[in-house]
């Protein structure tokens, strides 16, 4: 039913005043009609005005962030001192996907030793647990040492053992996982020896699934596709990096990795209205990461972030934070920019995080993880 737009202002405004979620369906020529909503929640006030507080309480769930993105900057700065690394740590003012990989370069020259790894690991999943993250999915590439101070092995051993010895203390709190990466960047032969390595620890209940990322300019999909075809066989839930960069020859590769029907897909950055259509077809989850986003795309601000194209549309996504350390954030400030750009609701807060327990590879924790989401906020609307 074709609704004229001043009947649908009216409508709007009457819809808000009651404090009720409008729900609408658009062609792509009138996407405005999702801005107007936001305007007109914002002018009229439906939002609660959720304090940051508020939000750094929530129980929320993580599921796009890298390790070593992760290490707390202070940390980076001591193992440095300690190992008379000289550093331009300048780099951490660029603010583009190129500046991210140049962080990411620093990183590995200054985490050259497991005792660093080991520590690296721990803090990253003490300040999850800080921020009241309920269910932390962890990614990294498990890499050997150039100076032979470690191997994959033992590097992925090393992470592990640190989740381990979390769960133990913490697990009550936080749930963590690992996601094991393949890196694109690197030799096919390299993410070959990776994945025969996750083979073997198959049955470890802590690896819940294997991402595929690193830098989109060194290879294509195509070249690793047999190979995550083996481990979707092996039974590993798969998240893909997609759409981070723009162009035609990027675009036909998010084509081919979303024809591949992964579990998830990280960013998804650029893309056109077919390929939209098609995410929305085939209802792949996404992993947003706002404030990367926003660096990456060159917005003006997070309001022109993607998450309107989707969210309204009931679509599951959620955020995550990316890197810490590379943009300077926390998963706090990732949930509480996008309620501000968008004036959510308490009760759309709430259901970003459902859906987001949707999202999660390891299923049997998500029962538990809704139950938490609804007590929260059962007991902010008693008081």
């Amino acid at each position: 039913m074709q609704i004229q737009k001043k009947n649908f202002i009216l409508l709007s405004v009457a819809l808000l005043n009651k404090q009720q979620k409008l729900s609408l369906v658009f062609d792509n020529k009138n996407t405005q009609f999702i801005s107007l909503k936001i305007y007109l929640a914002s002018m009229i006030g439906i939002a609660k005005g959720l304090t940051q507080d508020f939000v750094k309480k929530a129980p929320k769930i993580e599921l796009h962030a890298h390790l070593n993105g992760c290490v707390r900057r202070q940390t980076l700065f001591e193992i440095a001192q300690r190992k008379q690394i000289n550093v331009d740590f300048s780099i951490f003012d660029l603010r583009n996907i190129k500046g991210a990989f140049s962080i990411f370069q620093l990183i590995h020259q200054v985490l050259r030793d497991l005792s660093d790894i080991r520590r690296v690991s721990r803090e990253v999943l003490e300040d999850f647990k800080d921020q009241n993250v309920a269910y932390l999915e962890l990614r990294t590439t498990p890499k050997s040492c150039e100076l032979g101070t470690y191997t994959k092995e033992q590097y992925l051993a090393t992470v592990i053992d640190e989740i381990q010895k979390f769960q133990q203390l913490h697990g009550d709190k936080m749930q963590a996982r690992l996601l094991v990466s393949i890196d694109r960047g690197r030799p096919l032969d390299d993410a070959r020896s990776t994945l025969n390595h996750i083979l073997k620890l198959k049955n470890n209940n802590l690896i819940a699934g294997i991402d595929f990322s690193g830098n989109p300019s060194k290879s294509t999909f195509k070249e690793y596709e047999q190979l995550l075809e083996q481990a979707r066989k092996e039974g590993f839930k798969i998240t893909i990096h997609v759409a981070e960069l723009e162009g035609d020859e990027y675009l036909q590769e998010s084509f081919d990795i979303v024809n591949f029907k992964p579990d998830r897909l990280g960013h998804f950055n650029f893309y056109n209205q077919e390929l939209y259509n098609k995410v929305r077809q085939l209802d792949i989850p996404i992993e947003m990461c706002p404030t990367s986003n926003f660096y990456t795309v060159n917005m003006k601000s997070l309001s022109e972030h993607h998450f309107k194209e989707f969210f309204y549309q009931g679509h599951t996504i959620n955020l995550n934070t990316d890197d810490t350390c590379v943009f300077d954030t926390d998963i706090t400030q990732e949930h509480f920019k996008m309620i501000q750009a968008f004036n959510l609701s308490e009760d759309e807060f709430k259901q970003l995080l459902l859906r987001s327990s949707n999202m999660i590879f390891d299923q049997s924790y998500r029962p538990l993880l809704q139950q938490r989401i609804n007590e929260y906020f059962s007991s902010s609307q008693k008081q």
